[in-house]
């Protein structure tokens, strides 16, 4: 197994729920006994070199920092720093939106070790023949008509903060509504319901369904939690 994959940061994001998590993406599940911090990650480290695993990536992974104490980051870091040394040793990859620097600033030597590497925003303009094409392929997958709307690549980056994990995350979750529905195109309304559970936003902020949506500001308003229920 030469990559393990955490979806995203376990909730709540404890050190010991993050070795569980990793010990599950190993296939091992039995962790009975009640077992302390320091066994699960033991075991973490020993299912790891058994595998012969090279990289453990965390998506998500600024929920690592969530409202965990600054003695609890510090003591995921040298958890994860451990993984980092020694027989054994993997390649840790944290993937998430800006706040994800400070967890590598608690610590001088982690923020070293840590390479960093920001993507720029995208742009509805530069990047349209991209991002339509990425929109193509998803649908294409889901067996699903791609989008004709004019104006959806705008209204979509504009949703997704410009930023291109969410542009993603946004449409696959507007492909499940459609798909669910047995609609044979995607649309903007299918965006537009999934924005309205997601965001709690009503028909005027709704950034799918407003003729004004490049007035409604986003900069200042938290991006929503990984996943809501009651869609």
């Amino acid at each position: 197994m030469p990559w393990i994959m955490l979806e995203a940061a376990p909730s709540p994001a404890t050190t010991k729920a993050l070795g569980i998590e990793i010990l599950a993406k190993t296939g091992y599940t039995d962790v009975s006994g009640n077992p302390n911090e320091q066994e699960i990650w033991r075991l973490v480290k020993h299912r790891l070199a058994a595998l012969n695993t090279v990289f453990v990536c965390i998506d998500e992974g600024h929920d690592l920092l969530g409202t965990a104490s600054a003695v609890e980051i510090r003591n995921m870091q040298k958890r994860l720093k451990n993984l980092m040394q020694g027989e054994g040793a993997v390649s840790v990859i944290l993937v998430g939106i800006g706040e994800l620097r400070h967890l590598a600033a608690y610590d001088d030597q982690i923020n070293r070790r840590y390479q960093k590497l920001a993507f720029d925003d995208i742009s509805p303009v530069r990047d349209e023949r991209l991002l339509k094409g990425i929109l193509h392929t998803l649908c294409a997958e889901a067996g699903i008509a791609a989008p004709k709307e004019p104006d959806l690549i705008e209204r979509l980056v504009h949703a997704s903060r410009r930023r291109f994990g969410w542009f993603i995350k946004n449409t696959l979750r507007a492909l499940e509504i459609a798909a669910v529905a047995g609609a044979p195109r995607l649309e903007k309304a299918h965006f537009a319901e999934d924005w309205a559970v997601q965001e709690e936003a009503e028909v005027g902020k709704n950034v799918f369904l407003s003729n004004d949506w490049s007035k409604i500001d986003l900069s200042e308003k938290p991006l929503p939690p990984r996943e809501k229920k009651g869609r």
